[in-house]
């Protein structure tokens, strides 16, 4: 009987022992820390010349073009040839006629001076004689300086450029003042996203962006809000915002690539925690702090990310630790032993 009795308790005390070990669950925990939190908008779009750099060059006097060195797309070097013009006919009978009536003034000009000499000519007409030479040459350095005088030349790039339009074909017939083509200088690009109108109002000018091919990798560039549409796109339906780079811009950015811009909306400080500290039911999001070797369950807000961490606020203690492995097993109150992760 005595000998029963034993066993009975020992098979208990066993029991015990193995429902403590049960219920003690090991868990790795990290401590609560401050750290900086971004709200970011996300928009896709496209690397495009910058409007505010673009550069249309148009013919200084009529003409035919006849030859183009460039194609749409074409990177040149300053002083690269672009195009050559054979000037129009019209156009250069005028640079003559300029011509002739600055050899016709300067004749004038001396006949009056020496009819003046003799007392035979007015200071009045002197002075018409003067001033009759003045505007002649003033034509004629105007049509100088539009080429006219050329029977042919060839435009050459003001600067290092890319070729983003050309209006025109080689053989047409163009007056003055004609738009042939459009340059915008190497690297200086403009960033057109698209936000969903809904978004839009969040967005401000001066706002940071960073920028990040769709395709390829390499770091971010910084950006800045310069323009918000305030209409739809109707290719897109989305609101297009532009932005543009201050500094400058990677050679592996180039016009016409898709990027995504990363819209900073704002900055909060909010206790961060790894993303895998949080979990849900179906009484919202929750974390596990430790204290005194027991699991105390904590409600919390989330919304604020920032790589792998995410930012919560609730009844934290930020002295204690928080439950990063093993909190699945968990329930509020259960015994607990720490490792470091």
């Amino acid at each position: 009987m005595m000998k029963s009795v034993v066993l009975c308790c020992l098979a208990l005390t066993l029991c015990a022992g193995a429902v403590a070990d049960e219920l003690s669950v090991q868990v790795q925990t990290t401590p609560l820390r401050q750290m900086a939190f971004s709200k970011i908008l996300v928009g896709y779009g496209m690397a495009i010349p910058s409007p505010a750099h673009q550069r249309s060059l148009s013919l200084p006097h009529a003409g035919q073009i006849t030859r183009f060195y460039v194609s749409a797309g074409k990177t040149v070097k300053r002083g690269a040839p672009l195009l050559a013009l054979r000037t129009d006919p019209v156009a250069f009978a005028r640079y003559r006629q300029a011509r002739t009536a600055v050899q016709f003034a300067r004749g004038e000009l001396r006949r009056v001076r020496q009819l003046a000499a003799g007392h035979l000519a007015t200071q009045s007409r002197l002075a018409a004689a003067r001033k009759a030479l003045t505007d002649a040459e003033a034509a004629l350095s105007a049509q100088r300086r539009l080429g006219a005088g050329r029977g042919t030349e060839t435009l050459k790039a003001p600067f290092d450029a890319v070729i983003t339009r050309l209006a025109i074909h080689a053989g047409e017939r163009l007056p003055a003042g004609a738009n042939v083509l459009r340059l915008s200088p190497v690297g200086a690009l403009s960033f057109r996203l698209g936000v969903e109108p809904a978004d839009s109002a969040q967005v401000h000018i001066g706002m940071t962006v960073r920028i990040l091919p769709v395709f390829g990798g390499g770091p971010p560039v910084r950006a800045t809000i310069r323009d918000i549409h305030g209409v739809v796109n109707p290719k897109t339906r989305l609101v297009d915002v532009m932005a543009r780079v201050d500094g400058k811009i990677p050679r592996r950015l180039l016009p016409g690539m898709m990027v995504r811009g990363d819209i900073l909306l704002a900055t909060r400080k909010r206790w961060g925690v790894p993303r895998s500290a949080v979990l849900h039911d179906s009484r919202g999001a929750y974390l596990y702090q430790v204290s005194q070797g027991r699991a105390k369950r904590v409600a919390v807000t989330t919304g604020w990310v920032n790589g792998r961490f995410i930012g919560v606020s609730g009844d934290l203690d930020p002295h204690l630790p928080v439950v990063i492995v093993g909190n699945y097993e968990l329930h509020d109150g259960m015994t607990v032993r720490e490792t470091a992760p």
